[in-house]
């Protein structure tokens, strides 16, 4: 009954915002020339990605003088990201987050990322420092735009581990015949196929009643995102995987963006690059919050010895010559490649 409702109040305000949308306008516009601008969010409450879209529209709303507002529809109210993205796509919506595998659906050269161990936390800031002031960042933004899209932020949204419900995972052969929860990600689904597992691709706001009615055994995610969404009251076991990195692309209907007057898009650019920054700053100690607040709810998350994540390393390379130069252009392999090394040059803004 209460997904039933659910669903039902996710349509009417589909339905509501379809009606009061200003296509082909910059958005709507109250009496008073104040412009609204709406952010379809799947993330739950709380979770990193939601907390940058809030700092997002606070800083929007007080260096616009109020003439400028963000209302944010967060834990998937307008459905998942893959349909809201669509949305925005077809200027029906201002803006949606969107989990970068599943906006590999839109454009496949975010794909790149989701090939497993092709980052690795200990180049984190090179990748920043890449998306924000370098090549890798105009490439992505020169690609969405040729899509109908305006990247406004790559949202910090973190690595990915495995957890399941009531299998213990130790060693990549612990996944064979497991029921493993995927995004629509060609790549996320290789990869739970190279380790043996049977590739569930589920919607997330479908994620927890298939892990609670057992039509699937685990999932893999962020601790912040299976915290906040409350995924930790149907799983009992986890593994430091970190076998990918994933951002949430928050991205404008283009025709929009472009509509908005030049005042009103470096507010938005501006604030964005400085909600991304502050969220960033608070990621990690969320991150570590949330998977103490697991451990303490009674998930037992193990730590792979060096052998063992080597294994999980070897086991989903084969996933490399099945994408590379095929459906992920070598060039944003290349690029992101780049900044895994100790070589890597920092970039300075307007260096690039």
């Amino acid at each position: 009954m209460k997904k039933t409702m659910g669903t039902w109040l996710s349509i009417l305000v589909v339905l509501t915002l379809l009606v009061t949308a200003g296509c082909g306008q910059a958005s709507n516009r109250e009496k008073d020339g104040t412009l609204v601008l709406r952010i379809a969010n799947p993330q739950a409450t709380g979770d990193v990605v939601t907390l940058g879209y809030e700092k997002l529209a606070e800083l929007v709303d007080k260096r616009s003088g109020g003439k400028m507002k963000i209302d944010l529809y967060s834990n998937a109210i307008l459905g998942g990201d893959r349909a809201t993205t669509e949305a925005v796509q077809e200027n029906t919506l201002d803006m949606a987050s969107c989990s970068s595998p599943n906006f590999a659906g839109f454009i496949p050269e975010f794909m790149a990322f989701d090939l497993p161990y092709i980052t690795n936390p200990k180049y984190q800031k090179n990748l920043y420092n890449a998306i924000d002031n370098g090549e890798l960042g105009d490439y992505y933004r020169k690609v969405a735009r040729s899509k109908g899209f305006e990247i406004i932020m790559f949202s910090e949204y973190g690595y990915r581990n495995f957890a399941t419900a009531d299998i213990p995972l130790h060693t990549t052969a612990d996944f064979k015949g497991i029921k493993l929860r995927t995004t629509d990600s060609p790549v996320e689904i290789a990869v739970a196929r190279s380790l043996g597992a049977q590739a569930m691709p589920v919607a997330w706001g479908e994620t927890y009643t298939a892990l609670t009615q057992g039509a699937i055994d685990g999932e893999g995610n962020t601790w912040s995102l299976l915290y906040s969404a409350k995924h930790h009251e149907a799983l009992k076991y986890g593994i430091q995987s970190r076998h990918n990195y994933s951002m949430h692309i928050l991205v404008m209907n283009k025709d929009r963006f472009d509509a908005m007057t030049k005042k009103e898009r470096k507010i938005l650019v501006d604030c964005a690059r400085d909600a991304l920054n502050w969220q960033r700053e608070n990621a990690a100690q969320v991150s570590v919050k949330s998977e103490q607040a697991m451990v303490e709810s009674g998930i037992q998350i193990y730590q792979p010895t060096d052998s063992e994540m080597q294994d999980f390393m070897d086991k989903t390379h084969s996933v490399y010559k099945q994408f590379v130069g095929k459906r992920i252009p070598n060039k944003a392999i290349d690029l992101v490649k780049k900044t895994q090394t100790d070589d890597y040059v920092m970039l300075k803004k307007g260096d690039a």
